[in-house]
């Protein structure tokens, strides 16, 4: 088959992008995994620049993970993204659902309350006085409550059972099933590309949310990973950290590379979950986003 010569131009064109815009997004991974093992010698030889190590070390990933804090804040987040992914993600689809069906009484008043708070913030004060108001405040469940039910999954939800045949329902009407069979017996099922989509998008945001934690939570044995994360940038600026002062310089870790040995330990958990849901991707949120 011959192909004409704009529609090739058009092809090497689009290839070409997104080759330049993969590799954009590929080199800071990369740079961030090669910094973490990089010793003071090859880093002071290279002036700082380091695209590829010599002679890699693990110094930086024993300081970082010598602290037992770390075990303990990367527990919190593993429990804290789990939690309110399950959480978040069923009553997302609860209130989807309900909101979906074009009988409920107070149909419209639930879609605009929705749609509210999809466009505007309370902001974090009004946020903090709610948080300790309703006495969650420093508890576990101030991690998860304030960002549980995202309005976006609310809407992805609905619009996707608004897509699903009325001839199905229909079906299961007759055959004397309740909203709630009808629900969870039909409904969930073929829901699980927008489930699985919607779980991977709240669960990066539950683990990468460091903010809130610092913001509703005294206890430093609620602290999440990534806040965790935060005072590791902020404490490893002392060079000699962790006894390093008797080491050699050869085997001896830079500020830099303790801060990227702990950075690479928190994205690990969410680069293995990745490539189990990627092919929900394009189907989940396509199907839940486009009305037929």
């Amino acid at each position: 088959m011959m192909v004409r010569g704009s529609e090739l131009a058009y092809q090497i064109g689009i290839t070409s992008i997104i080759i330049v815009v993969s590799l954009t997004a590929f080199f800071p991974l990369f740079n961030v995994i090669v910094q973490s093992f990089v010793s003071e010698a090859e880093w002071v030889r290279k002036s700082g620049i380091v695209l590829w190590v010599n002679q890699p070390i693990l110094n930086g990933y024993r300081i970082a993970l010598k602290n037992p804090i770390l075990f303990r804040a990367f527990f919190i987040s593993v429990y804290r993204a789990v939690s309110g992914t399950a959480l978040g993600v069923f009553w997302a689809m609860i209130t989807g659902f309900a909101a979906s069906r074009k009988d409920m009484i107070g149909r419209n008043v639930l879609i605009t309350l929705v749609l509210v708070t999809f466009l505007f913030g309370g902001g974090l004060i009004p946020t903090y006085l709610v948080v300790f108001g309703t006495r969650i405040y420093n508890t576990f469940l101030a991690l998860i409550v304030p960002g549980m039910i995202g309005a976006w999954n609310v809407l992805v939800f609905k619009q996707f059972f608004e897509n699903i045949p009325g001839e199905i329902e229909e079906s299961a009407d007759i055959d004397g099933a309740s909203q709630l069979r009808i629900a969870f017996s039909l409904f969930v099922p073929m829901s699980k590309p927008v489930i699985a989509a919607l779980s991977l998008f709240t669960a990066v945001a539950f683990w990468n949310d460091w903010f809130s934690a610092l913001v509703f939570t005294r206890d430093i044995n609620l602290r999440p990973f990534m806040l965790y994360l935060r005072n590791i940038f902020n404490l490893a600026s002392n060079p000699f950290a962790g006894g390093q002062l008797l080491l050699d310089p050869s085997v001896r870790s830079t500020p830099v590379s303790v801060k990227m040995a702990v950075t690479v330990i928190g994205i690990v958990p969410i680069m293995c979950v990745y490539p189990f849901l990627q092919r929900y991707f394009i189907k989940g949120v396509y199907t839940g986003s486009v009305k037929e």
